[in-house]
């Protein structure tokens, strides 16, 4: 699994303007299965039920981020703990705090459950 974050982080005060923006990637390996049932209701109807989980958690989001010079940085995704709360941001590898920085945890994992109704056009015989 590769998953990007696009980075656009833009501060403005009355006397200047900075900005951050950049592609911020990482991969790893996840894992999903599932299981679905079908019910005819009549020979071209039936109802469709379907359960399915994912499991897959990204930790170690990099890239290079470009600022208002125009310069090129490395950094790292992080997560930083506010009274409201997590905030998300970037971390230049060259600030000095880099090494105190907790990397962004997403976890995209969860359960998916599907309900539906199928109608088949062409041969109401046609079996799953």
């Amino acid at each position: 699994m590769r998953s990007d974050f696009y980075y656009n982080f833009r501060q403005t005060t009355p006397d200047n303007t900075s900005f951050q923006t950049g592609t911020l990637s990482d991969k790893g390996i996840g894992w999903h299965g599932g299981i679905g049932a079908a019910y005819e209701i009549v020979p071209r109807v039936r109802l469709t039920f379907d359960v399915t989980y994912r499991s897959a958690t990204l930790d170690n989001y990099r890239g290079t981020l470009r600022d208002e010079y125009g310069e090129h940085n490395k950094a790292l995704l992080t997560r930083e703990m506010v009274e409201s709360g997590y905030i998300f941001g970037a971390r230049y590898e060259s600030d000095p705090g880099f090494n105190d920085a907790k990397p962004a945890k997403l976890d995209f994992s969860g359960v998916q459950i599907g309900l539906g109704i199928q109608y088949n056009l062409f041969n109401p015989r046609l079996s799953f």
